[in-house]
C-alpha cells in the first residue's frame, strides 16, 4: 500500500511539473515572439496555441484516467468472478493484451478451484458413505454379542454349545475391533478432508 501511495505521489508531482513546464514554455514562446516580431498579436497567437495545447494535454490525461478507471473496474469484476468461482468474459479473449492474458490465468485458477472443490465434495461423500457402512456393520457383531451372551447365561447348555458360543463371541469381538480401527481411520481421513 505504501508503495502505491509513493508511486501515486510521484506520478502527480510529475504531471504537475509537466503542466508548469508546458505553461512556462508557452509563455516564453509568446514573449520571444513579441520580442522578435514586436507584434502583440503574434505573441497572443503563440500564447493561444499554448493554451490550446495545455487543454489538449489535460483532455488526454482525463481520457487516460477514465481508461485506467475502466480497466480497474473490469479488474474488480474479474476478481469478483474469481471469488464466486464463475467464468465470465470481462476482457476480450482474442486480444493479446496483458489484461486478456490475466483473464485467461484467472479462468485457469477458477477451473482448478472448481475441480479441487468437486474432488473434496466427492471425498467427503465417500467418507460419509464409509461411516454409514461402518455404523451399519457394527450392528451385526453387537447383536451377536448380546444374543450369544444370553445363550451362555442358560445353565442347561452343553459344553460343546458353550465352546461354539464362545467362538462366535470371539469372532464378534474381533469384528468389532476391526470396525473400531476402521472408524478411527475414517475419522482421521474425514478430519484431513475438512482441514484441507
Amino acid at each position: 500500500m505504501d508503495k502505491y501511495i509513493d508511486n501515486y505521489g510521484k506520478y502527480t508531482k510529475r504531471v504537475r511539473m509537466l503542466y508548469v513546464c508546458s505553461l512556462l514554455l508557452f509563455v516564453f514562446l509568446a514573449v520571444f515572439e513579441y520580442v522578435c516580431s514586436g507584434k502583440i498579436l503574434a505573441a497572443i497567437g503563440a500564447l493561444a496555441c499554448g493554451v490550446v495545447m495545455f487543454v489538449v494535454i489535460k483532455l488526454l490525461q482525463k481520457a487516460d484516467d477514465d481508461f485506467i478507471s475502466e480497466v480497474v473496474a473490469a479488474m474488480s469484476d474479474l476478481l469478483d468472478n474469481l471469488s464466486d468461482l464463475k467464468r465470465q468474459q470481462v476482457f476480450p479473449e482474442n486480444d493479446d493484451s496483458l489484461v486478456s492474458r490475466l483473464q485467461s490465468k484467472v479462468d485457469k485458477i477458477i477451473d482448478a478451484l472448481k475441480l479441487q472443490n468437486s474432488r473434496e465434495r466427492l471425498e467427503h461423500e465417500n467418507i460419509k458413505g464409509l461411516v454409514s457402512d461402518l455404523s451399519h456393520q457394527l450392528k451385526t457383531p453387537i447383536s451377536n454379542l448380546r444374543m450369544y451372551t444370553d445363550f451362555l447365561k442358560n445353565p442347561d447348555i452343553s459344553d460343546d454349545e458353550r465352546t461354539q458360543y464362545l467362538q462366535v463371541l470371539e469372532l464378534a469381538v474381533e469384528r468389532l475391533s476391526f470396525l473400531s480401527e476402521s472408524i478411527i481411520k475414517v475419522s482421521r481421513l474425514e478430519s484431513g478432508v475438512s482441514h484441507s
